[in-house]
């Protein structure tokens, strides 16, 4: 993934203020790093910083989630099948 130019190493962890506002965390929901490029939304007022790279991890976050639900479901099964 590429981020923009303008992120900084510092700054970049910084994303509590789009979590709080519901339009960055609808659009970071619906981020897909497979339709590149990434374009922010255009939200007039609203403090776009960093919503990229939140988009990216949250999206991997998720991902990652329910990888490993299918894997808790399929020990679970098999454990259940050794047992039956």
């Amino acid at each position: 993934m590429l981020l923009p130019a303008a992120y900084g190493h510092i700054t970049l962890p910084l994303t509590q203020h789009l979590a709080d506002d519901p339009l960055t965390r609808r659009w970071i929901s619906g981020f897909d790093p497979r339709l590149e490029p990434a374009v922010p939304p255009a939200i007039p007022g609203v403090d776009l910083r960093n919503i990229v790279h939140a988009a990216d991890i949250w999206f991997s976050v998720k991902k990652h989630w329910c990888l490993e639900a299918q894997r808790y479901v399929s020990a679970s099964r098999a454990s259940h099948r050794l047992r039956s």
